[in-house]
């Protein structure tokens, strides 16, 4: 069988949350039963979010708690982001006004 895995890259930190994730697990629910969604923070499999339509899997700590690893998580991915190996910082962009997202 063929790997079955598209992956989301974000690219504001803000967007990153319970509320996100519930989103596309919905639509994996509706949509795509067989996929996952790859949500990568960083460079390690350590924080690689993992959508499935039936769970969300990350490590055994993050997953005692999401909420918690995602409040941890929204600092490291906007380094990420902006510092990372080809961050944004990397081609000398720089940052936009985004519009403020609603809070879950």
């Amino acid at each position: 069988m063929p790997e079955r895995t598209l992956t989301v890259i974000i690219g504001v930190a803000q967007v990153l949350s319970l509320g996100f994730l519930k989103f596309i697990q919905t639509w994996l629910q509706r949509e795509a039963r067989a996929w996952r969604i790859a949500v990568p923070i960083d460079n390690t499999d350590e924080n690689l979010v993992l959508v499935y339509a039936e769970e969300i899997r990350i490590n055994a700590a993050a997953e005692q708690d999401l909420p918690a690893f995602i409040q941890g998580a929204r600092p490291l991915l906007h380094r990420t982001i902006y510092e990372g190996q080809f961050g944004r910082n990397f081609f000398g962009l720089k940052d936009k006004p985004y519009p403020r997202l609603p809070t879950e």
